[in-house]
């Protein structure tokens, strides 16, 4: 192997390192920075959800379960000492450390709808569609609970 293999592998090893050090903390809840639910009345609706100008996921359809009064995508932000975690469904998104202010863009079938968060108002986001791709919101400082 030559130097720039060499340093190649170091660079991957680390960034690995980095990253499964990163979601091993983001997994206690104590780090959980915020929740976000999407709850009623998605019906196959074209969502992108972002938190501070990172992309958390672009262009998925939601549709409401209408007994529970939610969708499946409930996003969990968690801040480590170096980056922040979204996790949901399956997914693990890497993102920059969250910080203030916390501004989310939900865009509804290409409607823009921009909210600025203060946590000290809860950590317990509920977003549920209205007409015209438009949004209403609740903040909670106790989780949601579904039946």
């Amino acid at each position: 192997m030559n130097k720039n293999s060499t340093y190649m592998i170091k660079c991957i090893l680390s960034l690995i390192f980095l990253i499964n050090t990163c979601s091993l903390k983001a997994q206690d809840d104590n780090n959980l920075l915020f929740r976000v639910d999407f709850q009623d009345f998605f019906k196959n609706d074209k969502v992108s959800f972002r938190v501070n100008k990172q992309d958390i996921f672009t262009n998925q359809k939601l549709k409401s379960d209408l007994v529970i009064g939610r969708t499946e995508f409930i996003i969990k932000i968690f801040n480590t000492d170096n980056c922040a975690i979204a996790l949901f469904k399956d997914k693990i998104i890497h993102l920059k450390k969250i910080v203030s202010p916390i501004i989310l863009e939900i865009s509804i079938n290409n409607h823009l709808n921009t909210y600025v968060v203060n946590l000290d108002n809860g950590k317990y986001l509920g977003f549920s569609k209205k007409k015209k791709n438009e949004l209403d919101s609740m903040q909670l400082k106790r989780s949601y609970m579904y039946e």
